[in-house]
């Protein structure tokens, strides 16, 4: 409610009793009739003359030697002459242009090759260069995989909207062209490898669109190819801003204009910064920033339409029949027959026969021969000796008003910022109180959006923003869930689910904040979900759902008495809302597989062991495999062991010892044989304490899977051999022993093996950026749009944007009537009639779907206000 200011009450001023000033008795000068000798280099008139001049100026510039300037003057030039300073040239040009477009022909090397960031790819990005890519017959096949990005991934500027520079170095041999990005709904950093590509050097400024990310490959090669990146170099930042245009044309114009040698197919919108060494062959049609240091020869082709609409600086010889509508500079000897209706400049000496139209500004010493037609700004110095026609005197109290009277001023409130709708006509009560209900606040707009208000009389804007409203998101009402990974194993038993909050309307956005809190539970029922006769764990999650999706994840670990070593147990979760602890909505159970427990002998009579991963690895992942031995209760001093491995699918990374022996040593060939030994302890006072035992700790051993590994159980890939294990006396209790194997078969195998399983996602989520669509384009024409996102979770937690790969459909045909889409865009426009509370929209990404609930409000009335 904004409250309207009362008026004031101030007497009316009588009108003043001095003469007005007449205007001037000189006549006002006229534009001149006759040819001026030569233009003026310094007064420039706006327009050309009414009759070309006779002959060009021979006036020249003293201001040093002629340097064409980047800067306009405020003196614009005189005739549309061929010259060679700089000009606006609407035609296209030979001389160097600044093109803020993609030059049709660019060149064909970078004009500099310093890149002027530092470089991170070698520190942040776990890839050996040179990296040749073989799976180019699939299309979006990854290049490198987020394992090899996760320290890119952990940089701090790589978060979305900063910016970041690529430069590759690239090779082909497909023969056609090659599009790779970063992952997101339509990638960044994108570059296209040209067919048949050698040693081919590609720089790409980008902002980021999606983190984390990976690098892959957007379509696919048309042969058995393959592409090499010889050299990468990554940086924060526009890495090399003298890059020129590629062999290619850019996709979108550079924010650095280039400079092309080729003239542009159409003129640009900003001066050359040097002039063309040619003239143009038509002169431009606006006229050049400075005058041109070679006048023209000819008098201009064609007279001005029209003289001057300015004075000019000095009086014409021939004065005008009619006065002129601004007064001059100096006045005219001659008094014009009308009075002017702006006083001039000199007052004359005499009062004028006729009052003027407008009384004075200050008041005159002397009171007119006559009173004016109205009272003056300001009270006189004497009073007049006749009463004003208009008010004798003023009133003694302040005039009143009735709060009525401001209703004749229309007043009206609107909406100024936001989204609201008006449901009833505007009221103003007894003490000028202006209020009106608005409604439907959260139409075409997310939830927690900012509305204010302001009103209006006669159409003119009174005070500053009145009532301020902000929408409050629902509480969350209901919960989608799906386990990330739906088997766990001993070595791996954290639960990790993935959830999308909606309100009970469907909404995305809900409510978040300090009563708020999501929990996940965790059910271990024996053998079945139908009676539950187990018992469950309950932790909050670590982190709150994303604010515009919902979207969000939650684990927990499971403990080990939960797994048997009989058979797989199943257990479920669950995830639940709660304000202020107490619960809103609990989603429905999904089953996740506690595989069976393998089984393993312990150590015996002095040897080592060698433990594998017990869960499947994806191609391209880095694990670790433990070294332990069994010192038959001798105190252990120095040890050698051997480890075969499969080099065609392994590769080894490095190794690590316990802290409690000094002085390692290794040898490795690339044929898969890694040998380990150690020369003594770290402390020799401690060595029965910490050396003794069926299962001390010796080494980890870091590996990689190779990428190119397909789905399989590899067999063969681990053999261990202990060489030697020496006690503290220097003698040899074990030598040239086979080592003991641990796999997820178990115990009791020379060789072990491991299980090779691809990324592969497991679900969608998908939402509308506006749920509440309000359909008023009958009335103003208008089409109401709303966006569909998806994101792609995959079982290793990472997810992706796919919105611009699935496929929206409505669930209903007869939602037809209130909401229709284009691709995975909503609309609704007049040629729907209905609204709908609910409207279905199925989301299709291969098998995986989803549904995305809208609303659609339509107007069943319209009532129309009408005042004067």
């Amino acid at each position: 409610d904004v409250p309207i200011p009362t008026p004031t009450s101030v007497p009316i001023p009588a009108p003043t009793g001095v003469p007005i000033p007449s205007p001037s008795p000189l006549p006002i000068p006229a534009p001149t009739v006759v040819p001026t000798l030569s233009p003026t280099s310094l007064f420039p008139t706006p327009l050309p003359s009414d009759v070309p001049t006779l002959s060009p100026t021979n006036d020249t510039w003293n201001f040093g030697t002629w340097i064409p300037s980047g800067i306009p003057s405020r003196f614009p030039s005189f005739s549309p002459s061929i010259t060679v300073s700089p000009t606006i040239s609407l035609t296209p040009t030979v001389s160097p242009t600044l093109s803020l477009s993609p030059t049709p022909m660019p060149t064909l090397e970078p004009t500099s090759d310093t890149f002027r960031c530092a470089d991170v790819w070698d520190n942040l990005v776990d890839v050996e260069l040179p990296w040749t890519f073989d799976n180019t017959q699939t299309k979006w096949a990854p290049v490198f995989v987020p394992r090899d990005l996760r320290f890119l991934n952990e940089h701090a500027h790589w978060e979305v909207g900063e910016m970041w520079t690529m430069e590759t170095t690239v090779s082909s041999t497909c023969g056609n062209d090659l599009i790779f990005s970063f992952c997101s709904r339509r990638g960044f950093l994108k570059i296209v490898v040209p067919a048949y590509a050698t040693n081919f050097t590609i720089t790409v400024v980008d902002t980021i669109k999606f983190a984390p990310s990976y690098y892959y490959m957007r379509n696919r090669c048309q042969n058995a190819g393959s592409v090499t990146f010889s050299d990468v170099k990554l940086g924060f930042g526009s890495c090399n801003l003298d890059v020129g245009p590629t062999i290619y044309p850019t996709y979108l114009p550079s924010s650095i204009p280039t400079i092309s040698l080729q003239p542009t197919l159409s003129p640009s919108h900003i001066p050359t910064y040097l002039p063309s060494s040619v003239p143009t062959s038509l002169p431009s049609s606006i006229p050049i920033p400075l005058p041109s240091s070679l006048p023209s020869s000819l008098p201009t082709s064609h007279p001005t339409p029209s003289p001057s609409s300015l004075p000019l600086p000095f009086p014409t010889l021939v004065p005008r029949s009619d006065p002129s509508s601004l007064p001059s500079a100096i006045p005219t000897l001659l008094p014009t027959p009308l009075p002017s209706m702006i006083p001039s400049m000199l007052p004359s000496s005499t009062p004028s026969s006729i009052p003027s139209a407008l009384p004075s500004i200050l008041p005159s010493p002397l009171p007119t021969q006559k009173p004016s037609f109205g009272p003056s700004p300001r009270p006189s110095i004497s009073p007049t000796s006749d009463p004003t026609p208009v008010t004798p005197y003023p009133t003694a109290t302040p005039t009143g008003y009735c709060p009525n009277d401001l209703l004749l001023l229309h007043p009206v409130m609107k909406v100024d910022h936001g989204v609201a709708w008006a449901s009833s006509p505007t009221i103003m009560d007894d003490n000028s109180t202006v209020s009106r209900e608005f409604g439907l606040l959260s139409g075409s707009v997310a939830p927690g959006a900012h509305s204010d208000f302001t009103v209006f009389l006669n159409d003119k804007l009174i005070g500053q923003h009145g009532s301020f409203t902000k929408t409050i998101p629902e509480m969350a009402g209901r919960v989608e869930i799906f386990a990330v990974k739906s088997k766990i194993y001993r070595d791996q038993r954290i639960v990790k689910v993935a959830y999308q909050l909606t309100d009970s309307a469907g909404r995305s956005t809900v409510r978040l904040g300090d009563e708020f809190d999501i929990q996940i539970t965790l059910f271990y029922t024996g053998y079945t979900q139908l009676s539950y006769n187990g018992t469950s764990q309950t932790a909050s999650c670590e982190s709150l759902p994303n604010t515009t999706s919902g979207i969000g994840f939650c684990s927990m670990q499971t403990p080990i008495a939960w797994f048997s070593e009989d058979h797989d147990n199943e257990i479920y979760a669950s995830i639940s809302v709660l304000y202020n602890t107490i619960a809103s909505v609990t989603s429905e159970k999904v089953v996740v597989t506690c595989k069976q427990l393998p089984t393993f002998d312990a150590l015996i009579d002095g040897n080592m062991e060698l433990v594998l991963p017990f869960h499947p690895l994806p191609p391209g992942a880095t694990f670790d495999v433990i070294v332990n031995a069994d010192t038959n209760k001798q105190a252990l001093r120095t040890w050698q062991f051997t480890i075969e491995y499969n080099a065609a699918h392994l590769t080894y990374v490095s190794s690590t010892t316990s802290t409690n022996f000094t002085s390692t040593f290794s040898s490795h060939d690339s044929e898969g044989l890694l040998t380990v030994s150690n020369a003594g302890l770290s402390n020799d006072e401690a060595s029965s304490q910490v050396n003794t035992g069926s299962s001390i700790y010796i080494a980890t051993l870091t590996f990689q899977l190779n990428s190119d590994v397909s789905d399989m159980v590899l067999l063969g890939l681990f053999k261990l051999t202990t060489n030697s294990m020496e006690n503290d006396d220097n003698i040899i209790f074990v030598s040239e022993k086979v080592g003991q194997v641990n796999d997820e078969r178990g115990t009791g195998y020379t060789w072990g093996q491991m299980t090779v399983q691809s990324v592969s996602p497991v679900g969608i989520f998908s939402y509308a950026v506006v749920s509440e669509l309000v359909n008023i384009s009958p009335l103003n024409g208008i089409i109401e749009t709303s966006s569909i996102n998806t994101v792609l979770i995959y079982d290793e937690s990472s997810h992706i944007d796919i919105s611009g790969d699935v496929i929206c459909n409505l669930y209903s045909l007869s939602d037809l009537e209130a909401l229709s889409l284009n691709s995975c865009v909503a609309y609704v426009s007049s040629l729907h009639h209905r609204g709908s509370s609910q409207v279905s929209v199925l989301v299709e990404y291969g098998d995986l779907s989803a549904l995305v609930d809208m609303i659609v409000w339509y107007p069943q009335h319209v009532d129309i206000n009408s005042s004067d």
